[in-house]
């Protein structure tokens, strides 16, 4: 878009315009004319609206659709959620202001969707505000599982988007082992909570069309070969094209893994970290990689940190990735 000053307006890419928003929108002129019917100030409806514009910001800045149905608000919701809470520990937003963002928007989508089992929400843990407490320090063990986590599913996430390897693939984590397959829903190897008609989780096999017809007591054997098609299909598309957006949803994640992985060797401030500016022009002198930014919170005082030589492979696939 493009802001004109004199007359002061607006113009846009007709193209641009996602129609899956409209209902969005009409949600929000629904709720903002009901609390104005409730009596509201002008001060909190303008703060109810703030929310919506940061919601509907963030799925911009990430190239992303309003969700159509249940399944795709749940996957929308989760993202938001992970970013809400990374943008509250590096400390670019109020715990209070979160938890109003995580509310309000959970409560949007159930209600445009009519999910009264909660199932968009199901499992996503929330975000919570504890005025005047203080935050308790992670034990040990917790620091290590933390560590281990984080480590290995980027290391997993990194080699397969980098070797460009073939879905499905098992990522093993320290306590559990997911089938990863061209969508943004991970099965458990054991009891998962989503299923696939065509895709055995226990086994990590594909069904033939006989096993589906059979497990799933279909009439006829079309519909299951229907079934068994569209996966393969599915699975066919994204191995031999390596710029899927499933693709992309699994190095969106490893990146945020680094993240944290990163913060666990330096001993860096999360809200330092975050600053830290990136470019293309880099080499490689040495077998450790220091680096220095400001502390703004300290009276701007230079703080200096290293990564050791035995964590400089999992940098240099940061950077390729």
């Amino acid at each position: 878009h493009q802001i004109i000053k004199k007359p002061y307006h607006i113009k846009v890419d007709s193209k641009s315009f996602d129609k899956n928003r409209l209902i969005l929108i009409k949600y929000i002129l629904q709720s903002i004319a009901l609390r104005k019917q409730k009596g509201n100030s002008e001060a909190t409806i303008r703060r109810f609206k703030k929310v919506f514009y940061h919601f509907i910001n963030w799925l911009d800045s990430n190239t992303l659709e309003f969700p159509i149905n249940k399944k795709e608000a749940r996957i929308i919701f989760y993202e938001y959620v992970f970013y809400l809470k990374s943008i509250m520990k590096t400390g670019e937003c109020a715990s209070s202001y979160t938890h109003s963002l995580f509310l309000v928007i959970s409560y949007m989508l159930k209600d445009i969707f009519e999910d009264k089992e909660d199932f968009i929400t199901a499992g996503i843990s929330p975000i919570v505000y504890k005025q005047g407490k203080k935050t308790e320090k992670n034990s040990e063990s917790e620091i290590i599982y933390s560590f281990n986590f984080y480590y290995h599913l980027f290391n997993q996430l990194s080699d397969f988007l980098i070797e460009e390897k073939q879905y499905p693939f098992l990522l093993k984590l320290p306590n559990q082992e997911l089938w990863i397959i061209p969508s943004k829903l991970w099965l458990k190897t054991e009891e998962s909570e989503y299923y696939l008609k065509s895709y055995d989780y226990k086994t990590g096999q594909i069904r033939s069309a006989k096993e589906i017809k059979e497990a799933y007591r279909f009439n006829d054997e079309k519909t299951a070969y229907d079934y068994r098609n569209s996966f393969m299909y599915k699975l066919h598309e994204n191995n031999i094209n390596t710029k899927t957006n499933t693709r992309m949803f699994l190095g969106r994640v490893a990146l945020k893994a680094y993240f944290m992985h990163f913060l666990a060797i330096t001993g860096m401030n999360d809200s330092t970290a975050a600053t830290l500016a990136w470019n293309d022009d880099f080499t490689i002198e040495k077998e450790q990689q220091n680096f220095r930014n400001i502390k703004y919170r300290a009276q701007n005082k230079l703080v200096e940190f290293r990564i050791q030589k035995e964590f400089m492979n999992e940098f240099n696939k940061y950077i390729k990735l």
